[in-house]
């Protein structure tokens, strides 16, 4: 039951922090309470081990871009590939589950997650690709030619994606590829 609790509030504390993080009446200060709560819960499932990834992959589903958040810290902090691949087949349904993970994978410190994000980047999904960037946009991390594929990709979602990425990291190098992909 407190395992259960954990993951609630952890799904809960994170769709709040996606809510609140740009609104002008939240301090900086209240912003860090709040990452504090939900770190605390997400620490309460990395305790439980097993039965907290198992609380959380039994919310996917139903608990909408918090569940993904918190199911994805646990399965890219744990390396394991059938616990990433659960998390990735529910955040590729929509852009709005997909923003829980790119935000799990960017709560993660960058060295423990860089080979994930890599991977990412290297499927053939254009949605798992679009994942990718993001989170190495958020770790402002140069996603490598990975990023310059992008660029020129069919997939209007995944294109748009990696001329914003060019614009976040600043790829001047880029701008040439830039115009000829839009």
């Amino acid at each position: 039951k407190v395992v259960q609790l954990h993951a609630s509030e952890a799904a809960f504390l994170w769709a709040m922090r996606d809510s609140v993080v740009g609104a002008q009446h939240y301090s900086l200060r209240s912003v860090a309470r709040l990452d504090e709560r939900l770190e605390a819960h997400l620490d309460g499932l990395r305790i439980a081990g097993e039965p907290g990834w198992e609380i959380c992959k039994g919310a996917l589903t139903l608990d909408g871009s918090g569940a993904v958040f918190a199911a994805g810290v646990l399965a890219f902090e744990s390396g394991r590939e059938e616990w990433i691949t659960a998390v990735l087949e529910v955040a590729t349904i929509s852009p709005k589950l997909a923003r829980g993970l790119v935000s799990a994978l960017g709560w993660i410190p960058y060295a423990q997650v860089k080979e994930q994000i890599q991977k990412l980047l290297r499927r053939e999904s254009s949605t798992v690709k679009r994942i990718g960037l993001a989170a190495s946009v958020i770790h402002r991390q140069n996603p490598g030619s990975a990023l310059k594929d992008a660029v020129s990709s069919p997939d209007g979602l995944l294109r748009a994606r990696a001329l914003r990425a060019i614009g976040e990291l600043g790829r001047t190098d880029l701008l040439a590829a830039a115009k000829a992909g839009v």
